[in-house]
């Protein structure tokens, strides 16, 4: 078969973040010109490629209680396709983020967080889709959850997470240990799994590419 070439860019891209710590809170604000960082465009031959994007968004971090909080808000601006009306381009986005993390236990630390993609002009988007029915939910959520446990005087690290969109009904849960008594070498496992009913969706659309692994690695 034949490999299609790397359809790339080449212009530079920018980026800039400011940020400034508030008491025990940092807040920063930040921007990005340049190009979706995956090949969701597609050229008139259908072939994937990058198009342009702007970003503008802030995030706020701070202790809450016993744990961390985290906010975040961007804006993701399809720069050639500002009324929704092309199909072969992404919409414009808002995106949220809101995070909390704290030790629930001695070694054991959990985690949640709510994320959120809100398309904008998606009806239009529908009106001119040539597949309407495999697009994308107007807003789609995704929950995460993780587990993280520390033993054997910090050698051994195991690692849960499971990403949940109650929009799609489709996830993606993974697992992974870390064993590392002396540092000339470690030991790593795990298991990676999609799983969901639409073939379509996010997650579901790798139920093919679930797997388990194992690794050694020696440092000298």
């Amino acid at each position: 078969f034949d490999v299609l070439e790397r359809n790339e860019p080449d212009d530079a891209e920018w980026a800039l973040r400011m940020y400034k710590t508030v008491g025990q809170a940092e807040f920063a604000f930040y921007g990005y010109r340049g190009y979706n960082k995956t090949p969701m465009a597609a050229d008139e031959q259908g072939l994937p490629r990058y198009s342009r994007l702007n970003v503008w968004g802030a995030s706020a971090v701070k202790p809450l209680g016993p744990g961390l909080a985290k906010f975040e808000y961007a804006y993701h601006d399809a720069m050639e396709d500002g009324d929704g009306t092309n199909p072969l381009v992404p919409n414009s986005q808002h995106r949220f983020l809101v995070g909390y993390e704290q030790e629930l236990v001695a070694n054991l630390t959990g985690s949640v967080q709510w994320y959120a993609e809100h398309i904008v002009d998606h009806d239009v988007l529908l009106a001119n889709s040539y597949w309407p029915q495999y697009e994308q939910e107007e807003s789609r959520h995704v929950v995460t959850t993780q587990l993280m446990y520390r033993a054997l005087r910090q050698t051994l690290t195991l690692n849960w997470f499971n990403f949940y969109s109650p929009t799609d009904s489709d996830g993606y849960m993974k697992f992974r240990a870390t064993y590392s008594p002396v540092d000339e070498w470690q030991i790593n496992g795990g298991a990676n799994l999609f799983y969901g009913d639409e073939p379509h969706t996010f997650y579901s659309q790798f139920n093919d590419a679930s797997n388990v692994y194992a690794s050694f690695r020696y440092f000298y």
